[in-house]
C-alpha cells in the first residue's frame, strides 16, 4: 500500500470513510494504520482474528496487519466474542481482537492498537488475508488471498468520476474488501450507514452525497422494493452496481425505472477467485463471446453445465490446505449456466438443484417466476421431501408491508402457471416476515 499512501498524501483532503463517528481522511487513516502496525508486530502474532463493529478503525487495523505482514482474518460484526473464539479454535492458533466493551480475556482490546506509540512503516501489502466464504449454502471456508493480489498488478490509480460509495457490504465478505481496496486504490470515499434499514440508507445517501452503491440483488431488490419514486428522485445516485447472486431482468429494470441517469453494472466474483469480470449492457447474464476471449480478469468455459474460471485474482488456497498459486487453474465455481440465443444465463447453484420425480428443477427459475408478482420483495425456493416424487417444489415469499397476501399468491401461481413447467409449479406457498439473510444474500442451507 505505499503506493496507496502517496496518493492519498497528494490529496490530503481526500475523505476516506465517513460513518457515524465522523469523516476520517485518507491521510489521517494512514496515520492510524501504522500506529496499528506498531501495535501488531509488538504481539509477535502471524495471525491475527479481528471481530470489530467499527468499519473505520477496522480498516486501519486490517492495513496495519498488511504493513506488519502479518494475516488478519475479518469476522462477522455480529457474531458474539464465543462464536469468534470457536473459529480460531477451528482456523488455528493467533491472537483475537475486539472492540466489545468488556471482552473475555483472551481477547486484546482494538483501542490499545491505537495508543501512542513509534509508528510502523511498511511496505504494505505483504501481508495475506484470510476471507470466510459467505456460508449461505453450508459451513463457511476459510480463502487465503493476497494484498499484493487484492490491490491489482496496476497499483493504485485517480479516479475520474470520483464516486462516494456507500458500504453495503459487510467488511467480512469478499466484496467488502474490494470496497476497502477500491477506496485504497482510487481515493474515493466510503459512507457507512448506521445500520441496513431502508430510512437508514436513504439517508446515507442523500445527507453525505452517495453516488454509488456495490450491493447484492437482494439488497437492492428490498430497496428498490421499499423506496418510493418520490424519494428516490432526491437520491444522486450515479452507479449501481449488482452482484453475489443471478441477477434478474426485473431487478434491473426497476433500477432503471427509479434511477434513470445511473449507469448499471453486474460484476461476477467469488471469494475463491476474485473479482472476474463485470457486465454493462444492461441485461442478465452475460454475452456468449466472453467464453471466446479472455475477459476482465478471467478465462470462462462451460463444462456439463457448470461455469469453470480461470482468474488471476484467485486465492492461494483455503487456509489449513498446502498453499498453491492457483491463478492457471480452472476452478468449478458451483454455478449452473445455460447458453441461448448468444447469451449466458445463470440457473442457480448445483447443490441447489431439486429432484421432482426424476426431472431437474433449477430455483432460480422458478424464483424468476414468483418475483415478478406484484408485492414480492425476496423469495427463496427449496426441495421439500415428498414420498411420492422424492420432491416437490415449495416457496418462501417476503411480501411488501401491507400488502394483500392472498392478492400476491394469486398473482405467484398465475406467473407460475404462465412462464414453468408442472414440475417446476411450486405446491407449497409460505408467507415469512422476513428471509433470513447471510452478508446481504438469502440464506440457501437446504432444506428437506
Amino acid at each position: 500500500m505505499d503506493m496507496a499512501e502517496s496518493l492519498a498524501a497528494s490529496t490530503p483532503q481526500s475523505i476516506m470513510i465517513i460513518d457515524s463517528a465522523g469523516a476520517t481522511d485518507h491521510v489521517f487513516f494512514f496515520k492510524e494504520a501504522r500506529k496499528a502496525a506498531a501495535g501488531i508486530l509488538a504481539l509477535g502474532s502471524k495471525r491475527l482474528y479481528v471481530h470489530m463493529r467499527d468499519s473505520a478503525r477496522l480498516m486501519a487495523v486490517l492495513a496495519g496487519a498488511s504493513a506488519a505482514g502479518v494475516e488478519a482474518c475479518v469476522l462477522p460484526r455480529l457474531w458474539s466474542c464465543s462464536e469468534a473464539h470457536n473459529v480460531r479454535l477451528q482456523l488455528g492458533a493467533g491472537s483475537l481482537v475486539t472492540d466489545e466493551e468488556n471482552p473475555p480475556g483472551e481477547f486484546l482490546r482494538a483501542e490499545d492498537f491505537f495508543a501512542d506509540r513509534r509508528p510502523a512503516s511498511g511496505p504494505w501489502g505483504k501481508g495475506n488475508i484470510v476471507i470466510l466464504t459467505s456460508g449461505t449454502t453450508g459451513i463457511p471456508k476459510a480463502a487465503l488471498h493476497t494484498w499484493e493480489r487484492l490491490l491489482g498488478r496496476g497499483g493504485p490509480r485517480r479516479s475520474s468520476r470520483r464516486l462516494r460509495w456507500l458500504l453495503a457490504y459487510p467488511l467480512n465478505h469478499f466484496a467488502g474488501i474490494q470496497m476497502l481496496v477500491r477506496a485504497l486504490n482510487t481515493g474515493e470515499t466510503l459512507v457507512v450507514p448506521v445500520d441496513r434499514s431502508v430510512d437508514a440508507i436513504t439517508a446515507a445517501v442523500r445527507d453525505h452525497d452517495v453516488t454509488a452503491i456495490s450491493a447484492t440483488p437482494t439488497f437492492w431488490r428490498n430497496f428498490l422494493g421499499r423506496l418510493a419514486p418520490s424519494a428516490a428522485a432526491t437520491l444522486p445516485l450515479e452507479q449501481i452496481t449488482l452482484g453475489g447472486e443471478p441477477v434478474t431482468s426485473g431487478i434491473l429494470e426497476k433500477a432503471r425505472a427509479l434511477f434513470p441517469r445511473a449507469a448499471i453494472s453486474q460484476v461476477y466474483a467469488t471469494t475463491e477467485l476474485g473479482t472476474c469480470f463485470s457486465v454493462k449492457d444492461g441485461l442478465p447474464g452475460f454475452p456468449a463471446q466472453y467464453l471466446d476471449r479472455p475477459v476482465g480478469n478471467a478465462e470462462l468455459r462451460i463444462i456439463d453445465g457448470e461455469l469453470m474460471v480461470r482468474s488471476r485474482n484467485s486465492m492461494l488456497g483455503y487456509l489449513g490446505a498446502p498453499s498453491s498459486d492457483e491463478s492457471d487453474s480452472w476452478r468449478p465455481t458451483g454455478d449452473l449456466v445455460e447458453e441461448r440465443n448468444g447469451r449466458v444465463y445463470f440457473l442457480g447453484r448445483k447443490e441447489e438443484i431439486i429432484n421432482v420425480g426424476g426431472v431437474k428443477v433449477h430455483p432460480a427459475r422458478v424464483e424468476e417466476a414468483v418475483l415478478k408478482s406484484g408485492g414480492v420483495l425476496a423469495a427463496r425456493v427449496y426441495g421439500r421431501s415428498n414420498p411420492v416424487t422424492g420432491q416437490i417444489v415449495a416457496v418462501e415469499v417476503e411480501a411488501a408491508p401491507d400488502s394483500d397476501v392472498a392478492e400476491i399468491e394469486s398473482a405467484i401461481r398465475k406467473n407460475c402457471r404462465e412462464s414453468l413447467s408442472r414440475y417446476e409449479m411450486p405446491r407449497d406457498i409460505l408467507f415469512v416476515r422476513a428471509l433470513a439473510r447471510r452478508n446481504e444474500k438469502i440464506e440457501r442451507r437446504t432444506m428437506r
